[in-house]
């Protein structure tokens, strides 16, 4: 796909560089907040291939293309003269909607890191499945290289959140690099975990907390720094900046981070495994019902980016992760079955060829978004098999306790990533909820049907 062309038709369509406050891009979506949103026209940037449809959130417009959206907001940046989003226009959106602000937080921090994620996920993976098919020992040189690139992502995962927190924020990457270093310094570990109480200057006691696979405590400590960045400008004069500046946000952030933010920014992330866990344990079923039957929604609003951190923090604790991943793998198969039926039964040429394009973006790409958007939300009665098919899979995925061992292993492609020497069943579990997903989507979107009539590709 000719990414300049995409960029150009995009760019035109939502009233041109001048109309641009600010724009941005997750996993999936480019992100645009406008001066003058009368001059969004919704329906071209439908028709234009290479979007699969759009939503808006607030002020926010998402226009949805798919994984190649890295490369397509590069290509924007590079033709075109984008103007940045003011600081006044930032504290004016956090004022208006602060839950909002927050999810553009996670989003910032959280999905950059996603293909790393992925990637030592289903090293893990394959790594699982070379030991059970006596292809590969556990205590062979290879297997230990090999987990060691997996286990890295994760028990070095602070650093990781302090680089895109850092970006995101707008602060020194070195100076959060350095100062997270500390969490999981070997010393500062040892220290903490030795079993006797550990104060500064002997007085300010250090929570004794493990920081290993974190990120809430580099999230708070990267924000703080952020902070007293922006304050040591203002106080420390020019003529001595070079070396107090640094000095200051160093030991002012460094105290800070071991005797306060760390410690809250663990318990918090211990509270949110523990609560999820606890929830999961209690009423599974019931957990994954609700949660699948709502997965359309909160698609559409951006609300699951909400769901990750916890997906992360649970994987980096256990190794597996079996509410938040569950529903997205559940989710995506249940978008993409919609998508496939209305391509089988509609008569309509272009869209058919339209729901072909979205069913195999999702089934095969694991992308739920070109689905959501293109087919099932336009239709609208497909989100109806979509929530049937997810609220049932979840129902039978909680009663099974399937668990999910990688990021990324939403599409029917990835379920190998089930696999596990130590849960032998669980790949046959997650055969069954694929299953169970796609004949009660495929059905429900079949029998109720939809109004294809006004579908506007024109």
């Amino acid at each position: 796909m000719d990414m300049k062309k995409l960029g150009d038709e995009i760019i035109a369509n939502i009233g041109g560089e001048t109309n641009i406050k600010s724009i941005s891009h997750c996993a999936t979506r480019l992100r645009v907040t406008l001066e003058n949103q009368e001059k969004f026209a919704k329906n071209k940037l439908e028709q234009i291939t290479g979007v699969f449809g759009v939503s808006q959130f607030n002020d926010q417009y998402q226009i949805i293309i798919g994984p190649g959206v890295g490369n397509l907001y590069k290509n924007i940046l590079k033709n075109h003269n984008i103007n940045s989003v003011t600081e006044e226009e930032q504290e004016k959106a956090v004022k208006t909607n602060i839950f909002y602000h927050f999810l553009q937080i996670l989003s910032g921090c959280v999905t950059p890191l996603v293909p790393i994620i992925t990637a030592a996920g289903f090293v893990k993976v394959a790594l699982a499945i070379l030991s059970m098919s006596a292809i590969l020992h556990t205590d062979s040189q290879t297997y230990i290289i090999f987990d060691c690139f997996a286990s890295a992502v994760f028990n070095y995962f602070p650093l990781l959140i302090a680089v895109t927190s850092a970006e995101k924020f707008g602060c020194s990457k070195i100076m959060a690099l350095g100062l997270v270093s500390i969490l999981i310094y070997p010393d500062f570990s040892g220290l903490l975990s030795a079993g006797k109480a550990v104060k500064l200057f002997e007085f300010i006691p250090v929570a004794s907390s493990s920081y290993g696979g974190s990120f809430i405590p580099s999230l708070l400590t990267v924000y703080v720094l952020s902070k007293l960045e922006h304050l040591s400008e203002k106080i420390i004069p020019d003529s001595i900046s070079p070396v107090l500046r640094p000095l200051f946000t160093f030991a002012a952030t460094g105290i800070l981070m071991i005797t306060i933010l760390g410690p809250v920014g663990y318990y918090a992330g211990y509270s949110l495994v523990w609560l999820v866990n606890t929830l999961y344990d209690t009423a599974g079923w019931l957990c994954l019902l609700i949660i699948g039957i709502l997965s359309p929604f909160l698609g559409m609003t951006g609300m699951h980016l909400a769901l990750f951190p916890i997906a992360i923090a649970t994987l980096a604790s256990t190794g597996y992760e079996k509410c938040v991943l569950i529903v997205f793998f559940i989710s995506t198969i249940s978008n993409g079955i919609a998508a496939l039926a209305v391509c089988l039964k509609t008569k309509d040429k272009k869209l058919k060829q339209t729901a072909a394009s979205a069913a195999f973006a999702t089934l095969v790409g694991g992308v739920g978004e070109p689905s959501l958007f293109a087919v099932n939300t336009r239709l609208k009665k497909p989100l109806i098999g979509v929530m049937a098919g997810s609220g049932t899979a979840g129902v039978i995925a909680g009663i099974l306790g399937l668990k999910a061992f990688a990021m990324g292993a939403y599409s029917v492609i990835s379920i190998p990533a089930y696999i596990s020497s130590e849960f032998p069943n669980n790949f046959t579990y997650a055969c069954i909820v694929a299953g169970v997903t796609i004949i009660v989507t495929f059905t429900v979107t079949w029998i109720i049907g939809f109004d294809d009539s006004n579908y506007d590709v024109e």
